[in-house]
């Protein structure tokens, strides 16, 4: 079994509540509340990569960019942060296409090369 992909997605404290309707019908542990190196402190959820997340991560994080309030979002190390709507959507686009992808290979049976399964 792979190593599991997590998002963290990050935003001010006084946007803490945000991140609880964000984590509402999924298993995701509790927020994390933390303090940066520049004194503001942040609430960071954790979310499993899969494809049934990344929907609701999409809808979340966009209708936050259209209200002008900022969070940050990572994954494997990779954050991003300050995006336009129309950027954020094309990045989860592509994070869609790679879970699915992720998710298709997962499924495919593991066969000898050239061997049809029968």
């Amino acid at each position: 079994m792979g190593k599991e992909t997590i998002i963290a997605v990050s935003v001010p404290i006084e946007d803490a509540k945000d991140l609880e309707q964000l984590i509402g019908d999924t298993d995701s542990p509790p927020p994390i509340e933390s303090r940066g190196l520049d004194g503001q402190t942040v609430v960071t959820v954790l979310l499993p990569f899969f494809l049934p997340v990344l929907p609701l991560v999409k809808t979340w994080i966009t209708a936050r960019v259209q209200q002008r309030k900022g969070c940050t979002v990572s994954i494997e190390g990779r954050k991003f942060n300050g995006y336009t709507a129309d950027e954020v959507v094309k990045i989860l686009e592509a994070l869609e296409r790679a879970a699915s992808e992720k998710e298709a290979s997962a499924e495919q049976p593991d066969t000898p090369h050239g061997s049809t399964g029968e």
